[in-house]
């Protein structure tokens, strides 16, 4: 039915598992994976966010203001 489990990481696992959880109760999915179901809600609630956000405008406005000299290591 479910084929290979074998699906990877946890975040590939939770991603199969929200997949499949519309035809199948979560805590089941979470059983038969072998994680853990606050893993999995923690998993959905982390997974729109953004923790470099901030590092990431920084470091392009610093690329920028030097015209793309500077590579990683500079700045």
């Amino acid at each position: 039915m479910f084929g290979n489990l074998d699906t990877g990481d946890e975040a590939h696992q939770y991603v199969t598992i929200e997949k499949t959880a519309k035809g199948y109760p979560i805590s089941k999915l979470c059983t038969l994976f072998k994680v853990s179901r606050s893993g999995y809600y923690a998993f959905l609630k982390r997974r729109g966010t953004d923790r470099d956000r901030d590092a990431k405008v920084l470091v392009k406005k610093v690329y920028e203001q030097y015209n793309g000299v500077y590579g990683y290591r500079q700045i």
